[in-house]
Order: structure tokens, then C-alpha cells, then sequence
């Protein structure tokens, strides 16, 4: 994997279907040149995490890591991305998300869609955005979470 730091003015990133990809590099988000980043696709790779420093990326707009399977946590520092508009971990094996998660202030979409291990839904009371929520997973409780959203339109639950 590249080094990110030779890259500032990327603005779209796309390592889907590199399943032998096991770790992002740090230098992801570890730079502030990397202002321009809006779309991070990293569907169907090997990953279980994400760096730390991906929380850098506040410009960041759109992130995939969906059908990465082995995909299990966010870091805690995700809430620095307050322009985060959508987030796609469809088929991921992630269990909760962090309670940072809560300060994504600009989130319209996350799809847990397939993710049969989740089960812990932290509350989201700053998502004032968030329309699509999109849950088929082995989740028990989401009644409470939607009747905080002001601007929640669907939600699909199995």
C-alpha cells in the first residue's frame, strides 16, 4: 500500500477488491493535505480495521467498506469526520459502533445491511441528518434510536 503523503489533492480513492490487502497505511488521514479527499471506496478488501488517522479526513463525504468480511471496528477517532454524508459497511463483520459515532453530524445514510454480528446500536441523538438507515442484522433494540432522528425517513429491520 502506498505511502498517502505524495498524494494531497486526491479526491477519490478507490481499493475495492483488493481481498489481499490486509492494513490500510497510517498515512491515510495522517496528513492535512489530504483536504480534498471526498469519496473513500475500499469494498470487498481484506481489512479489519481502520487506521486511527483515518479520522483526519474531515472532508471525507462518502466512505465504503462494505463485504469487507473481515472488517470488525471504527475507530474512535471517525467522529472528526463531521462532513461524513454516507456510510456503507453492508456485509462487514462489525459488532457496534463507537460512540463517537454519535458526532457525524452531516450523516444522511448508514447501511448495516448483512452485518450479522451487529447487535449494539449507541445512541445518535447529534445525527440530526440521517434519513436511510438500513439494518438486516441481529440488532434487538432500534425503536429508541429512530424516535431521536428529526429527519429519519426508512428504516429496514428484519
Amino acid at each position: 500500500m502506498p505511502n498517502f503523503s505524495s498524494m494531497p489533492n486526491l479526491e477519490r480513492l478507490n481499493i475495492e477488491g483488493c481481498t489481499s490487502l490486509r492494513k490500510l497505511h497510517s498515512s491515510i488521514g495522517a496528513f492535512p493535505e489530504m483536504k480534498f479527499l471526498k469519496e473513500l471506496l475500499l469494498n470487498r478488501i481484506g481489512i479489519k480495521e481502520l487506521p486511527s488517522s483515518i479520522g483526519y479526513l474531515t472532508s471525507l463525504d462518502i466512505l465504503y467498506v462494505s463485504w469487507c468480511l473481515k472488517f470488525q471496528k471504527l475507530p474512535n477517532s471517525f467522529a472528526n469526520m463531521r462532513r461524513l454524508r454516507k456510510l456503507y459497511m453492508r456485509g462487514t463483520n462489525i459488532k457496534e459502533l463507537p460512540s463517537s459515532i454519535g458526532y457525524l453530524e452531516s450523516l444522511e445514510a448508514l447501511d448495516l445491511s448483512n452485518c450479522s454480528n451487529f447487535e449494539n446500536f449507541l445512541e445518535m441523538e447529534k445525527t440530526k441528518f440521517l434519513k436511510d438507515l438500513l439494518v438486516e442484522t441481529a440488532i434487538k433494540e432500534l425503536s429508541s434510536i429512530v424516535q431521536n432522528l428529526r429527519n429519519f425517513q426508512r428504516s429496514k429491520e428484519l
